[in-house]
């Protein structure tokens, strides 16, 4: 005759087993989906690269936001190619400005560079412009140059129109 303790140590035990059964390296597994999310993260290879927007200091512009660029790194086995990058982001223009959609990535003078343009771009901004606009275009740059922008601490920044920041590495997609 068991006693009521001796039942629940019984079924503790068996639970106990079964628990252990399941983490063993020897049962079926559950084959792993494929998640989309997995894209955007520094595990997927996707590079991210933020910036937020301010006017420059010759501008008079209200208008701010940010942007992001994201890029593949340049694949081993291939050759070098060009890299294509999406360009997201969001222009808040309280004022209703007239804003351009000319943009440009910057290299920063620096003891070894004197720095300038190194890419451009164009988004297109519609007639009246919005108080806020999202955007998105592609641009492509050498493998080199997204090499450069990926490693790069501060060293780049990037202008839209009248609206100008330095690159954040890093940071989740908008």
């Amino acid at each position: 005759m068991h006693s009521r303790a001796g039942n629940i140590l019984c079924v503790s035990a068996a639970g106990a087993l079964i628990g252990l059964a399941g983490c063993s390296t020897e049962s079926p597994t559950v084959p792993q989906l494929h998640t989309p999310a997995i894209r955007y993260s520094d595990q997927g290879g996707l590079t991210v690269l933020n910036a937020q927007l301010r006017a420059a200091e010759t501008s008079t512009t209200a208008a701010f936001g940010h942007i992001q660029l994201k890029f593949l790194p340049p694949n081993p086995i291939l050759p070098p190619n060009p890299i294509s990058v999406a360009i997201e982001g969001v222009i808040f223009n309280p004022d209703l400005e007239t804003l351009s959609g000319v943009g440009a990535i910057f290299e920063l003078p620096s003891v070894n560079s004197d720095g300038g343009q190194v890419a451009a771009f164009e988004v297109g901004i519609p007639s009246p412009p919005p108080i806020r606009l999202h955007f998105e275009t592609t641009m492509e740059i050498s493998s080199d140059l997204a090499t450069a922008l990926s490693s790069s601490r501060g060293s780049y920044s990037i202008s839209l129109g009248s609206l100008s920041g330095r690159f954040i590495p890093g940071g989740p997609p908008i």
